[in-house]
């Protein structure tokens, strides 16, 4: 309930959240559901500086497993976009064409993809589930 949060007076909760994602540290991403198309205009100046993520307006789901099949396909991180963010970060390292293959070997970020994956999966069965959600789209 993204706009229960805006509306506070302080909102020191999202700049917190914003301001972590934004570090170098941080592997987080925050997701944050409104009902409505202004919600970012309800921030304050200084959380809407923190806030670099993207908006995905939808039209109204029809059930929880629509939702979470939304959900799943915006966090899912596909194998491409795993080569291109490990190729960018050996690139500095190395020639161009040994970027790529050494990127497939990271088992940091490999072992980083397959946890975030199975967060994933455990935030889509628990959407699946969720009266809070069904409420919500209702």
């Amino acid at each position: 309930e993204f706009e229960r949060f805006a509306s506070r007076g302080k909102q020191t909760l999202l700049y917190s959240l914003f301001d972590l994602a934004q570090t170098d540290e941080a592997q987080m991403a925050v997701v944050g559901l409104a009902t409505t198309v202004d919600a970012i205009d309800m921030l304050e100046k200084r959380v809407r500086s923190r806030f670099s993520g993207r908006q995905l307006l939808l039209r109204p789901l029809a059930d929880t497993r629509a939702a979470a099949a939304v959900i799943g396909e915006t966090l899912h991180v596909s194998d491409d976009e795993i080569k291109g963010v490990l190729s960018s970060r050996h690139l500095a390292c190395m020639a161009d064409e040994d970027a790529e293959e050494e990127a497939a070997a990271d088992p940091d970020l490999r072992r980083f993809c397959a946890a975030w994956q199975q967060q994933v999966d455990n935030i889509l069965k628990a959407a699946r589930r969720s009266k809070k959600l069904q409420h919500r789209i209702e």
